[in-house]
């Protein structure tokens, strides 16, 4: 299962994800999937294969990452 996001506070996703791995958690930004009329801030979260637990780990660490990347603006 695919989630897709928009963070009022991530202007472009990509850069959000350098910050993510910092803390050990990926997504897909957004822009991979599109051709046109790019949406830089989109995200895919995927949740096929973690379980509970690793999904709750993965926001935490997530969480941690916006707060750091909004720090960095």
């Amino acid at each position: 299962m695919f989630v897709w996001a928009r963070l009022d506070a991530v202007r472009d996703a990509s850069d959000y994800l350098r910050v993510c791995i910092e803390q050990n958690v990926m997504f897909v930004p957004g822009v991979a999937f599109y051709q046109d009329a790019v949406d830089r801030a989109a995200l895919c979260l995927s949740f096929a294969a973690p379980g509970v637990e690793e999904i709750e780990t993965g926001l935490r660490r997530m969480k941690r990452a916006l707060e750091q990347y909004v720090e960095r603006k």
